[in-house]
């Protein structure tokens, strides 16, 4: 005889069947009982399809207290693409001061997604003045090249040609030549709108640039005229004479002396003048020579 008996609740007929009491059990099956609520157990997301950097992925997970296929025993979500993780770029090719370059990135989660950038051109970089120098009697060259850039591009190389070594060409500072040494000096001069300087040798110039009068050592032209030197201060050489002219009374009127009487003379005794020296080139250097003569008896 079957017996009515309660299970968790819910009306089952005990009978003797094995098969019949499973089947009874199976009604309690979170699926199958609406008039119980129950409550889902979800364990971990698990990935059923990798998300990569374009394209979305999906995720699952189920409930541990579910029989497999009921309903509510498992959920899923879609995970949104990853996007691209752009690495910092390899110039392929880099540019130059003549042309474009291309910056290419990767992206580290998948190394066939590129992503293009231009590079624009570099201005060139030009290192300083190389000379091959002018001198007195030949031309020079003054020539840089770009840092940034090969000999075959426009704009590598500047040059620049350099006349003689002379004051009409060059503004010239610190020349240390002599009149009988050389020397060296700064050449600074303007070609095409670029200013260029170079320190280069300078031969002597053989322009005797300083120097003193001589001393005349008791010489007088009181009877005729003398020569007197004046000496280069570096090499010693006569850079200019002048000729004092005899001391008479005819070459004070000409201009070359100016005289002044110290003791005038009488018909008993001889007088004495101070005759000065009046010649321009002695004057232009503050040279004055004086000598005193006598004055005849009058």
């Amino acid at each position: 005889m079957n017996k009515l008996k309660l299970f968790k609740g819910i009306a089952v007929i005990a009978c003797a069947c094995t098969a019949s009491v499973a089947a009874a059990l199976a009604l309690t099956a979170c699926g199958d009982i609406k008039d119980e609520a129950h409550t889902h157990t979800y364990g971990e997301w698990e990935t059923v399809t990798a998300a990569t950097c374009e394209t979305a992925g999906e995720e699952r997970r189920v409930c541990s207290g579910c029989a497999e296929g009921t309903e509510g025993h498992a959920e899923t979500r879609v995970v949104d693409p990853l996007g691209h993780d752009w690495d910092d770029g390899q110039e392929e090719p880099p540019a130059t001061c003549a042309s474009t370059g291309t910056r290419v990135y990767r992206c580290r989660r998948n190394q066939a997604h590129t992503k293009l950038e231009a590079i624009p051109k570099i201005a060139h970089e030009y290192g300083e003045w190389q000379f091959t120098y002018p001198t007195n009697s030949t031309l020079g060259k003054a020539v840089k090249t770009c840092a940034n850039c090969t000999e075959q591009d426009l704009g590598h190389k500047v040059e620049r040609d350099l006349p003689v070594l002379t004051d009409e060409n060059y503004t010239v500072e610190d020349n240390t030549a002599t009149c009988a040494k050389a020397g060296t000096a700064k050449f600074t001069i303007t070609v095409n709108g670029d200013e260029i300087s170079f320190t280069t040798q300078t031969e002597a110039t053989g322009i005797h640039l300083k120097g003193k009068w001589q001393d005349l050592n008791g010489r007088t032209p009181a009877g005729s005229a003398i020569a007197v030197n004046k000496i280069c201060d570096e090499c010693g050489q006569v850079m200019d004479t002048q000729t004092l002219a005899m001391l008479n009374s005819s070459n004070v009127k000409n201009g070359e002396y100016t005289y002044q009487e110290i003791n005038p003379a009488t018909c008993t005794a001889k007088g004495l003048a101070k005759y000065t020296t009046n010649y321009e080139k002695l004057k232009a250097d503050d040279v004055y020579y004086t000598f005193e003569a006598d004055i005849p008896m009058i």
